[in-house]
């Protein structure tokens, strides 16, 4: 072992970190990001329910994102934590010059890194996905001795099965790449916190022992307006209607999804020509943006239903959360916002693709779960329920009582936190092994 390894490894055995710090690697999303899309529990729910004193967030390439002036930026969130932002192109050097302007950079940046967690005595690296976030993460963990958690919450075979693309086609152009990555960063993880049983079951094919996995579900990100009980939410306002389009109009159904090819919008859209037939009068709001804007809208044009479909774009979440107790859902592939909607007392039709879909969608008791692709299906269910106001509140009464169990924070925070304390005291004792037998 070097000098670097042992001393990282005594500072840990000694128990020296205190204070419980978390380095949380997260490139979802960018603080300027959340900060204009008002989801900030994204930020919170880091610190696991009071868990962490502490939280250093890092986005390592935030300037493919976000405006940054400096090649590392450090900004504050609140009183309990900092935002570092780093730029994958650090230098004013020409675009012939990008690859090794991307590797200084970063490297740099790991630098800079390594230094906060020990000068901070970080107790933990958590990483939300297993591509670039959780390879930094490995690099961090190597060079300081600090326990590495790795977040799964995508299906990386089922997305490619789907689209027939990566991930982050930007970052790794290859499959072959984005299969070995994932098994590279998933194998050097002391902890895989999947998603969902489904994603847990996507770690051991990617050969993570069991007992190094956890289920985590994600209900912690869920804003406070969506927990407010659909009777308690205001109402949307004359102007916001007119705004959507949707003034007068009663039979409306809602997508929540990024428009992107994986998210299987357009299945929505074919689901939703199947209603029209009986229900004409009825509109589809598809919520979010996306690269698949103008195919979309296309399709729609071809399905004859695009004077009944409303692009609304990103809105807000407190508008949102007023939205939702007047739909029913279409969800095709919607992960967190289907719990979102659900806690809405909208009742859902969705493709059971993941195991936290199908126990939260349950046929004809939270609402209706339908074969992945049948979207003809996925129409004739949202017409079915669309037709029966009682049907409709008698599903939306019970997904909304689903709902509030699987997405309890405390539930969650509970096993996370516990799952936690044993991948620190583990890999604290295995330091301690090994300073000693140095």
């Amino acid at each position: 072992m070097t000098s670097d390894v042992l001393e990282n490894l005594r500072e840990f055995s000694e128990g020296s970190l205190g204070g419980r710090t978390c380095l949380y690697i997260d490139m979802a999303y960018s603080l300027a990001e959340v900060r204009q899309r008002g989801h900030s529990q994204f930020f919170e729910a880091r610190h696991s329910g009071g868990y962490f004193e502490k939280v250093i967030g890092l986005h390592p390439i935030a300037d493919r994102v976000t405006k940054m002036n400096e090649a590392i930026e450090r900004h504050r969130f609140d009183d309990r934590q900092e935002v570092i932002e780093g730029r994958s192109e650090a230098l004013p050097w020409p675009r012939w010059l990008l690859p090794l302007n991307v590797i200084i950079s970063q490297r740099r940046l790991l630098r800079h890194i390594c230094a906060v967690v020990r000068s901070e005595r970080v107790s933990l690296i958590s990483a939300t996905e297993p591509l670039y976030a959780g390879l930094f993460g490995s690099w961090v963990k190597k060079r300081t001795g600090r326990p590495l958690v790795v977040h799964l919450y995508a299906n990386f075979d089922l997305n490619y099965a789907t689209t027939g693309k990566v991930q982050n086609p930007r970052l790794i152009r290859w499959r072959f790449v984005e299969k070995w990555l994932i098994r590279h960063v998933l194998a050097r993880a002391d902890l895989v916190a999947a998603g969902s049983h489904t994603m847990a079951e996507f770690a051991v094919t990617q050969g993570v022992p069991p007992d190094r996995i956890v289920v985590l579900r994600v209900g912690k990100y869920m804003m406070p307006e969506h927990r407010v009980p659909p009777a308690e939410r205001a109402k949307l306002t004359c102007k916001e209607c007119e705004e959507f389009g949707i003034a007068g109009r009663g039979k409306l159904l809602l997508t929540v999804a990024r428009l992107e090819q994986e998210k299987k919008v357009d299945h929505a859209l074919r689901a939703f020509s199947v209603v029209v037939r009986e229900h004409p009068d009825a509109l589809l709001l598809l919520a979010g943006q996306g690269s698949e804007r103008d195919n979309l809208e296309a399709l729609a044009r071809e399905l004859g239903v695009h004077d009944r479909v409303r692009f609304l774009g990103l809105i807000r979440q407190d508008v949102l959360a007023r939205l939702e107790p007047d739909c029913v859902i279409l969800s095709p592939l919607t992960g967190m916002a289907l719990l979102e909607t659900s806690m809405a007392g909208a009742p859902p039709i969705a493709y059971n693709f993941d195991s936290s879909i199908a126990d939260l969608v349950e046929s004809g008791v939270t609402g209706e779960l339908i074969v992945p692709g049948d979207w003809q299906a996925m129409g004739l269910a949202a017409s079915r329920i669309l037709s029966d106001p009682n049907e409709r509140r008698r599903l939306g009464k019970a997904v909304r009582e689903r709902a509030e169990i699987l997405s309890d924070p405390d539930r969650i925070y509970a096993v996370e936190r516990a799952a936690y304390e044993g991948v620190i005291a583990r890999c604290a004792r295995q330091a301690r092994q090994a300073s000693d037998g140095r």
